[in-house]
């Protein structure tokens, strides 16, 4: 008996200091420590880092041929490379920070790159985006005035949003007495469109006055059949209030029912501010805007239809001048304008505002404008 108490006791004090060694070496087993992360350089504050993406969007004609520059501001320094791709037409001249290139003979969107690097930092790159086209067109709206709930004109609100989310250009043709005692959110609503760059706004007379008769009976409109004096007080009146009122300088002008006489062209040939003429004398000195016969966006004035839009549309003609009116349209015939402008956008078009059509063809009557380069 006493044996097997022995026995067991010994086997008990076995047990229990098998236990405590395997405890004591569970207690003390090598733990894997964690490292400390890699050490990187901190991160340069925002203003300091160097690397930005540049995008400019611009317009070139089938097979034309551009210079392409890299915006100033890369410091000159030996080890700076430039590398240039495109995915469409050709590099023919590489000059590092330029090149010049050579639109395809298709039309479409194309993009051309550039990356700046120093050593294997990459400090910059430069995204042209190219809309290659075979025709220019410019939106000729005519008729924006003010309206109590609206500011502008229902019609007038859903064009301004179309063409800002289809991203392409488009106009507006001010009556100037609209801007006399408008509240400021009419004015405020103008800047916005013309500070984003989608609208050009343009001076559409004062009055808007057509079909008046004077003292022998005869037809006068605003800039038609009216002295020299009263035609200027009209024009100086609408830029004027463009000036205070918005700080816009007009450089488009288009008379009301595009009446006009030899006293008109007089009168823009003198101006200083005015540079292109909407549907305006052949003879005059400034950018003339034509108007394509027989090719219209309405059918008849005030009436689109994007079916006789397509019975007399004409693609292979360099440009088109597209007059219309938004305030007369029912919800038909904006959904014709809407359909006439995606048609356009689908043969890749060139969206283009009087300025910049002017700055494309004709620089010589835009380079001197101290506002070149902004939404005029």
């Amino acid at each position: 008996m006493h044996e097997r108490l022995y026995y067991m006791a010994t086997k008990t004090l076995q047990g229990a200091f098998i236990f405590f060694l395997l405890f004591i070496s569970c207690s003390y087993q090598t733990v894997e420590p964690k490292l400390p992360p890699i050490p990187t350089a901190p991160a340069k504050p925002a203003e300091e880092v160097i690397a930005v993406n540049h995008f400019t969007t611009c317009n070139l004609g089938i097979g034309q041929e551009r210079e392409f520059i890299i915006a100033p501001g890369i410091p000159e320094n030996k080890n700076i490379e430039y590398s240039w791709i495109t995915d469409g037409g050709q590099i023919l001249n590489h000059n590092q920070s330029s090149i010049t290139f050579k639109a395809p003979d298709l039309t479409g969107k194309i993009t051309i790159s550039c990356q700046v690097k120093e050593k294997e930092t990459l400090l910059s790159i430069h995204t042209f985006l190219v809309t290659v086209y075979k025709q220019v067109v410019v939106l000729k709206a005519d008729d924006l005035v003010y309206v109590s709930g609206t500011i502008f004109p229902s019609n007038w609100n859903k064009y301004f949003e179309l063409i800002d989310s289809m991203g392409i250009s488009g106009t507006a043709g001010i009556i100037g007495n609209s801007l006399e005692n408008a509240p400021v959110a009419y004015y405020d609503k103008i800047k916005h469109y013309h500070n984003k760059g989608t609208v050009e706004f343009w001076n559409h007379g004062y009055t808007h006055e057509l079909g008046g008769r004077n003292a022998a009976g005869e037809v006068y409109h605003e800039f038609f059949n009216r002295d020299l004096a009263a035609q200027e007080k009209s024009l100086i009146r609408t830029q004027n209030l463009g000036r205070q009122k918005l700080g816009i300088t007009f450089r488009a002008f288009g008379a009301p029912g595009n009446g006009i006489d030899a006293t008109t062209t007089e009168l823009i040939d003198a101006s200083a501010d005015i540079r292109i003429w909407f549907f305006g004398d052949n003879k005059s000195s400034k950018n003339i805007l034509k108007r394509t016969p027989g090719c219209e966006i309405e059918y008849p004035v005030h009436r689109p239809s994007y079916t006789k839009f397509m019975e007399n549309y004409k693609s292979d003609i360099p440009y088109l001048t597209l007059q219309f009116h938004p305030s007369s349209w029912n919800q038909k015939e904006f959904n014709d304008f809407r359909k006439i402008l995606f048609h356009l956008q689908s043969n890749h078009v060139a969206f283009m505002k009087p300025t910049e059509f002017a700055e494309t063809f004709f620089p010589e009557l835009v380079n001197d404008l101290l506002e070149k380069g902004s939404t005029l």
